[in-house]
């Protein structure tokens, strides 16, 4: 298929954080410009229910060990098993709970329930000291609804909470090691389908997200089953390939990308992911690639581009959006921030614009901040008054 002509990315101004999040929490309306010739309306096909929840994180509930390091470690030429060992029982050896913080999909459901909406989590939090731990931060946020996905007694690895080391160089530089890295993967071989509650939560959901660790965990038949039936029920598909997008290239791990691809509403990349997605380096042609392909449900590609800020492509037209200047400590969880604030733009119908401007805004706000979890942007963060 040719690809179609495509309007370059429009800029439009900034101004500091605070300014931005106010606007686009209070001040915006949705977008409602009617169709002109040739030009498709920019309002998103909105869920056809209200929902229980406004957000559902599927999979990938995990605690991050954060440690400080001067230089990150060659994770792809070293033992990755010898050194989660050994980083394990050092953790266990001491009572020192400083490091330990909530990360994985945790991050956008902290993230989406800072900014207001209702959030839910899907994946199996275990009963030992981090599984407890997990729970009562989340129950702290707000988030009150997890359902498991599977059932322990069928699958022994999900007794133990994952743990993810996660290793912050200056600079934010960042990268991650957990036991889901050593596979065989999916973990979970054998599942035909997610627990009967966790269909349920989806299912009332206005909007489901999935990152690409999902497939570490689960089969794509699994996912690409519970996404569409979570569409089918009303909810907006949301996928964020993440740091898994350069293990999605070749064989059934690609074919696990397409699935979800197929089924995706809004997808969100960094500029590198989104050359292991599609093969494009420039992200309007990466954009593009999504926004043309068929069956043709992708209706926002955003595209993150660090520092530089972000973009936001839709059929009819993209927008571009400076980055916010912030004293950067850590780009953890970012990515995750700004999710959040793009699914409530698209779930509350929002105007694109003022979407990418408060997910730029939150972004910002929670690199200004050290780790994920608990570390990302609240709105006394970037508002004035907090509320």
């Amino acid at each position: 298929m040719l690809l179609q002509a495509y309007p370059a990315p429009s800029k439009i101004s900034s101004s500091i954080p605070r300014q931005c999040l106010q606007f686009a929490l209070s001040s915006v309306r949705p977008a409602t410009s009617p169709r002109t010739p040739g030009r498709e309306n920019t309002q998103v096909r909105l869920p056809r229910s209200s929902g229980t929840h406004d957000l559902v994180a599927v999979s990938n509930i995990c605690v991050d060990v954060v440690l400080k390091v001067d230089q990150l470690p060659p994770l792809e030429s070293i033992n990755r098993r010898q050194l989660l060992a050994e980083r394990t029982a050092a953790l266990a050896d001491t009572p020192d709970r400083s490091a330990w913080e909530v990360g994985g999909s945790c991050n956008v459901a902290i993230a989406a329930a800072r900014l207001g909406l209702s959030v839910a989590t899907c994946g199996n939090i275990p009963s030992d000291v981090y599984g407890h731990f997990l729970s009562d931060i989340l129950q702290a946020e707000g988030i009150h609804e997890n359902a498991a996905i599977a059932s322990p007694e069928d699958f022994p690895t999900l007794r133990e909470t994952l743990l993810v080391l996660t290793f912050v160089a200056p600079g934010g530089k960042h990268a991650f090691c957990s036991r889901y890295d050593l596979g065989p993967w999916p973990l979970l071989k054998g599942i035909g389908t997610l627990a009967e509650h966790a269909h349920q939560i989806m299912a009332k959901a206005r909007a489901v997200i999935f990152n690409g660790f999902v497939f570490d965990e689960l089969p794509p038949h699994v996912v690409a089953a519970a996404a569409q039936q979570a569409q089918r029920a009303g909810a907006a598909i949301f996928f964020d390939p993440g740091p898994r997008a350069f293990s999605l290239q070749e064989g059934p791990r690609r074919a696990a990308l397409d699935s979800i691809l197929d089924i995706a509403n809004v997808v969100l990349m960094t500029e590198e992911e989104a050359l292991a997605v599609t093969g494009k380096s420039d992200p309007s042609e990466a954009a593009k690639t999504l926004l043309t392909r068929q069956p043709g449900r992708i209706q926002w590609v955003v595209i993150k581009l660090g520092r530089m800020g972000s973009e936001l492509h839709m059929h009819s037209q993209a927008i571009f959006q400076p980055g916010f200047k912030v004293e950067l400590k850590d780009s953890v969880g970012c990515g995750d921030s700004m999710a959040a604030a793009i699914a409530m733009g698209f779930i509350r119908q929002r105007c694109p614009s003022a979407t990418l401007t408060l997910a730029n805004a939150v972004g910002g706000a929670t690199a200004m901040g050290f780790g994920a979890g608990r570390s990302v942007a609240c709105r006394h963060d970037v508002t004035d008054d907090g509320e």
